[in-house]
């Protein structure tokens, strides 16, 4: 069994309620939990949120899309993680977050791919990474996930879910899925400000509710004036713009 644990909710400090604004007519959790679904080497799509009331939301859309999900701690996300694969019986977890919208399904299936070569325990695109911030996949076993929920110790550890294992990669067997294109780790498509939210919705009304990875880039290397939306990362060379 391999699932697709998509982290989501609505109390973001940086944009609050983001997963329900609105990106080609509809939520960007439902664009996101439709690019995922593409995917062809996942058996299950499961949004993980928390038992708050401002996440409610969030179940009614999977409710309305007919998507299992699952509500734990708001800030205890590990754990939140571990319970949906326990609930679920998920063998093999792959860790998508909710900001990540411009996520391409066939990323998702050569790291699924990679992780299903051998024994492996943690399988990622980020160690050390090489693609846009926000095109992030993590596959990893449910045997991982319980060892970093029993060994996690600090606030961003148990926050961030695969931290631990991140940390410590010498007590797991873990590989990392080379970014077949221009090597751009500081560009950031992820939506975590208002600023992304504009790039992602103009990237999509021009390429469409399909579009990959690939075309993004092309797009973002060929069109200054939406080269200007992408923020980069804190320190990073700022987005030349003509």
């Amino acid at each position: 069994m391999i699932a697709a644990i998509i982290q989501a909710r609505m109390s973001s400090r940086r944009l609050p309620g983001k997963m329900m604004k609105r990106i080609l007519h509809r939520s960007m959790l439902q664009l996101l939990i439709e690019r995922v679904c593409r995917a062809k080497q996942i058996d299950q799509v499961i949004v993980a949120t928390s038992t708050d009331d401002s996440d409610d939301p969030i179940a009614a859309v999977c409710d309305a899309m007919n998507v299992d999900y699952y509500r734990g701690d708001l800030i205890n996300v590990l754990d939140r993680y571990l319970q949906t694969a326990r609930f679920y019986a998920v063998r093999t977890i792959v860790r998508i977050t909710g900001d990540c919208v411009l996520i391409d399904p066939f990323i998702i299936d050569d790291a699924i791919t990679a992780h299903a070569s051998g024994v492996w325990d943690y399988t990622s695109n980020v160690q050390p990474r090489l693609c846009p911030d926000g095109l992030d996949v993590e596959v990893f076993s449910k045997e991982a996930l319980e060892r970093a929920a029993a060994e996690a110790k600090t606030a961003e550890e148990v926050e961030h879910v695969t931290t631990y294992m991140r940390r410590n990669l010498q007590l797991f067997k873990s590989q990392s899925v080379p970014w077949r294109g221009k090597a751009c780790p500081h560009w950031h498509w992820s939506v975590d400000r208002a600023q992304d939210l504009e790039f992602a919705r103009t990237v999509f009304n021009v390429l469409g509710q399909e579009c990959t990875a690939e075309q993004v880039v092309e797009l973002v290397e060929n069109r200054p004036d939406i080269r200007c939306l992408m923020r980069t990362a804190d320190g990073e060379p700022r987005v030349v713009c003509a």
